[in-house]
């Protein structure tokens, strides 16, 4: 009998490991795993790149088609980081519109639509936007200086009404400089419903910093104002999947190693990459495909030939077999590009559950360009030129 239990417990833990939506023997029905047909909703349209020609924005289908070119007062501060589109791909892709934040010559939200710029509201300080996926809402965090505190005031709300919109949360920093950073703002019915952030370090960065320093991961639900812990304050968020049932975080102590984490958000299931030997300066910034199978992720390492240069190499890891798929560091990719002054890559997100853009910059951070990773066949092309600013649904 004992031998019998001993052998159901080996059958059960070996269903557990190789279930990526936990111990359940098969995957969970919710919004935990996609089916393919549910996955491919959640592809992009379009990819939307800054060429820093100076006041335009090119957009290409995922097939590399030209869709066409939006036109903007200033291409400068224009990135990833600071820009959300807010609108859906139409027939006229140069009329999408998008909000975006300034710190030059005011501290603001504005929303660029139809050709022009309008200004949603200033603010003395401001910290990062979130978009909703092309729908109309958005979140952005004011930060401000209490007596004995770093304080942030959560925003969120529709284009409509955001720009008068009184804050709906706050978070007050007693001891350390950490603030409220948006992700992605849920909606129902057109309205916001919830709002996933992680909090930042205020006025970290700089030298030898490769990775999002940040600290947890919560959800702010609007209609309760209550706020739920996803991860604790001992992990540092990295990225959100498409679906916002994946995470991928590292821990925020210094003294351990910063392996990528992934973790079901629903199921608690969790899956640990140790870092490759020469990635001493850790990992992060990682991206899911839409089907969740698959994760990329950048690694840093320290040149064995010179302290002050790095090594960069860009892994992607099975979410279903729990081990690497493919790596490829910045040599490979400066070959397929034929870019002989690249400096640095990362992964910028996934076309399709096995499509994988990896974003490359030269010594001249202006000189950028976007490659193209089949997973099936590994083979690695040009896909644009231009800095990644995000995805068009």
């Amino acid at each position: 009998m004992m031998r019998l239990k001993h052998t159901l417990l080996i059958c059960l833990t070996i269903l557990c490991l190789g279930n990526i939506a936990g111990c359940s023997g098969k995957p969970s029905t919710d919004a935990t795993t996609k089916n393919n047909q549910t996955a491919a909703k959640l592809n992009p349209k379009a990819v939307v790149v800054n060429p820093f020609t100076g006041t335009e924005l090119y957009s290409y289908s995922p097939e590399q088609e030209a869709l066409g070119i939006i036109t903007v007062t200033s291409t400068d501060n224009l990135g990833a980081d600071n820009v959300v589109f807010t609108g859906k791909l139409s027939n006229i892709p140069n009329q999408i519109p998008f909000a975006y934040t300034t710190y030059a010559p005011q501290v603001s939200v504005q929303l660029h639509q139809d050709g022009s710029d309008q200004m949603l509201r200033t603010f003395n300080s401001l910290g990062s936007i979130a978009g909703s996926g092309g729908e109309q809402a958005i979140a952005f965090p004011e930060v401000t200086y209490g007596d004995y505190s770093l304080d942030s005031h959560l925003y969120v709300g529709n284009l409509d009404n955001v720009g008068f919109s009184t804050s709906v949360y706050e978070l007050k920093d007693y001891l350390n400089q950490w603030v409220i950073d948006p992700l992605f703002v849920e909606t129902l019915d057109g309205q916001p419903s919830g709002v996933w952030y992680t909090t930042s370090g205020w006025g970290v960065g700089g030298p030898g910093m490769f990775f999002p320093v940040t600290r947890g991961l919560y959800y702010f639900d609007t209609a309760s104002a209550n706020v739920k812990e996803y991860l604790g304050d001992d992990q540092s968020l990295q990225g959100l999947s498409p679906d916002r049932t994946m995470a991928g975080s590292i821990p925020t102590s210094s003294y351990l190693d910063h392996d990528m984490t992934i973790t079901n958000l629903v199921t608690h299931w969790m899956l640990r990459f140790p870092l490759r030997a020469t990635s001493d300066q850790g990992s992060g910034l990682v991206t899911f495909a839409q089907d969740n199978q698959h994760a990329a992720w950048l690694e840093v390492g320290t040149s064995p030939y010179d302290e002050y240069e790095y090594t960069y190499v860009v892994r992607v890891g099975s979410l279903a077999a729990g081990e690497i798929e493919f790596e490829i560091d910045e040599n490979a990719v400066a070959q397929a590009l034929q870019f002989s002054d690249l400096d640095s890559i990362q992964p910028v997100g996934w076309l399709d559950s096995n499509t994988l853009l990896i974003q490359a910059r030269g010594l001249d951070w202006n000189d950028a360009r976007i490659a193209n990773l089949n997973l099936e066949d590994h083979s690695l092309v040009e896909f644009c030129r231009g800095s990644f600013i995000g995805f068009i649904y």
